[in-house]
């Protein structure tokens, strides 16, 4: 009887560890400093060509970040960079992705079309990849 107390005893010892990995997961997250970082090389990338930008950052669970303007930025551009942001996190367009999982997102408007707002991002996240 003993023998089969300690059997179920170890069992349910090797077992709980197994249990508890599945209750309790853990992500990678978006640090602000590299957020700040990315949203500045941005800016600079954008305004490099002569482009007034707004770019907002955001975490995995699309919350801003920072949400870095360029002084001469028109003030829709503020809005439509946080929902590019927040649908780049969800959806694509722009995600951050460290070791192919989402980390973030980031969105960038104000550039003469959507096309080169993405590419200012598009350089800038390229420098900073090393990083992630």
């Amino acid at each position: 009887m003993k023998r089969i107390a300690l059997i179920t005893l170890t069992t349910l010892l090797m077992i709980s560890p197994a249990v508890a990995q599945d209750a309790v997961r853990s992500a990678r997250s978006l640090s602000l400093a590299f957020a700040n970082e990315l949203a500045a090389e941005t800016l600079k990338s954008c305004k490099s060509k002569g482009y007034k930008v707004v770019v907002a950052v955001v975490d995995r669970a699309g919350q801003i970040l920072p949400l870095q303007r360029d002084e001469d930025a028109r003030a829709h551009a503020i809005e439509l960079a946080q929902k590019k942001a927040y649908t780049s996190a969800m959806l694509g367009g722009m995600p951050i992705k460290s070791k192919d999982e989402v980390i973030g997102g980031f969105g960038v408007s104000g550039a003469p079309g959507g096309h080169l707002d993405q590419e200012c991002g598009e350089v800038a996240l390229k420098a900073l990849q090393a990083k992630l």
